[in-house]
């Protein structure tokens, strides 16, 4: 339903003069406000249809967020430190741009990232401040989570999914994708859905307990069979840092890790394929760790940053940088020339240099800053909270190869968890987060 001048906004009620003034529009504020949240509700399903996809409905909720601003006249937000430092880091990356070997690769990625930071602070601060909202956003999560995992385990029954794609590569499952990421996706997103079956838990008994060992367990599976280790390998590490933070939920816990420890023993048992991938190729990796792929992007990620150590080569000239003699667009990590260093700080050091890196480390302070001041570990809601929060150490954690931070897909999903996550634990009037002042967990 389409929110009237007389209700709240993410800043407070609307005031008189901009209820009385007709060139303030409250009628077109509320179809600005209602068009960004249907936005908002279809861009998991945007994930599904490509790349470009997602990056639109971002991209036009950050347009329509700056519109609302100047209609409203409300520039509140700007005043969120972790805002200031992204715009600080954003005009940063496009300073040092004209220094890049190829400034107009530099200029292409430096100058549209403003587009996701304003997305954040849109989903913070505007789109997804009351509790209604919340829930039907997690449920369009949820039912595009739920797909994902649906269709992955159908190809790998039936060899094809739902819509006759088979596996793009071998030892490997792409469900629904046009790329190997259906495990990626699920373990970046599903968080905050585990959060709400065990805030479920504590509120409602047994069978919501079974209830979130059971979505874990099938969550786990998926990514297990989908052959993607690091997402298997970051989802298990949220199960720990879950029992870590969730001291009232240890039992429940420690039985959904003995089933996934199960449904991994008979997964490498019956299966071969998942068997070579997780372990075969692992031990692969980690023998002589620097004469292979993941040591050689290392490697090559260092002595690219060497040639420019304060400011960095530029946004995406990594891969104009790191050419070998043998170079080919496409093929085994080992004899192409890669197109971004596979890890999010490393991406950082190499294109935006030591003081890029610093930039988004304070960044990345700023935020647990904020979100961490706002967790309660006593209130019925802390399981969505911490899950929120959780999900975005998906992305962030050091020790691990992952995607570029800079491309649309991935970071449109880091971005769109940003802002769930500040939404979720943003302070509301009498010092409540955004979770307590619904009286939820925020998606019961």
């Amino acid at each position: 339903m389409i929110r009237t001048s007389t209700e709240t906004s993410g800043f407070g009620p609307l005031s008189a003069s901009d209820q009385a003034s007709p060139s303030r529009g409250p009628l077109a504020i509320a179809w600005l406000d209602q068009l960004a949240f249907w936005l908002l509700l279809a861009m998991p399903f945007m994930f599904l249809v490509g790349r470009a996809a997602a990056d639109i409905v971002l991209s036009a909720t950050a347009v329509l967020f700056l519109v609302h601003s100047a209609v409203t006249g409300r520039w509140q937000w700007l005043r969120t430190p972790w805002v200031g430092v992204a715009l600080l880091l954003w005009l940063y990356l496009i300073a040092v741009s004209p220094f890049a070997q190829n400034a107009d690769n530099a200029f292409g990625r430096s100058l549209p990232f403003g587009r996701f930071i304003l997305f954040a602070a849109a989903v913070q601060h505007w789109v997804l401040t009351d509790r209604r909202r919340q829930q039907q956003f997690l449920l369009s999560l949820a039912l595009v989570v739920g797909f994902v995992v649906f269709d992955t385990l159908l190809q790998f029954v039936l060899g094809r999914d739902l819509f006759g794609h088979e596996p793009i590569a071998k030892f490997r499952l792409n469900g629904p994708f046009d790329s190997n990421v259906p495990g990626t996706f699920i373990t970046k997103t599903s968080l905050p859905l585990v959060g709400v079956c065990f805030g479920w838990a504590i509120l409602r008994g047994r069978w919501t307990v079974a209830l979130g060992i059971g979505v874990c367990a099938l969550l786990f599976t998926t990514i297990l069979l989908s052959g993607e280790r690091t997402a298997f390998l970051t989802f298990g590490l949220a199960m720990v840092l879950f029992l870590i933070a969730l001291p009232k939920l240890r039992w429940p816990l420690l039985v959904a890790g003995l089933v996934c420890t199960m449904v991994l023993g008979g997964t490498l048992a019956v299966s071969k394929a998942t068997a070579q991938r997780l372990i075969g190729h692992t031990l692969a990796d980690v023998d002589h760790f620097f004469a292979n792929r993941y040591g050689i992007i290392v490697i090559k990620g260092l002595k690219v940053w060497q040639t420019s150590p304060w400011i960095g080569v530029g946004l995406k000239n990594f891969r104009l940088d790191c050419r070998q003699p043998d170079f080919k667009p496409r093929g085994p990590v080992e004899t192409w020339c890669f197109m971004h260093p596979h890890n999010v700080y490393m991406e950082w050091l190499v294109e935006a240099g030591l003081i890029g890196l610093g930039g988004f480390v304070a960044l990345l302070v700023v935020l647990g800053i904020e979100l961490l001041r706002r967790l309660r570990g006593h209130d019925p809601t802390y399981p969505l909270q911490i899950s929120a929060a959780l999900a975005l150490v998906m992305f962030l954690f050091p020790f691990m190869s992952g995607m570029s931070f800079f491309t649309n897909w991935n970071a449109a999903l880091f971005w769109m968890m940003l802002g769930l996550a500040l939404a979720i634990c943003a302070p509301r009037p009498g010092g409540r987060s955004a979770s307590q002042a619904t009286g939820t967990p925020a998606a019961a």
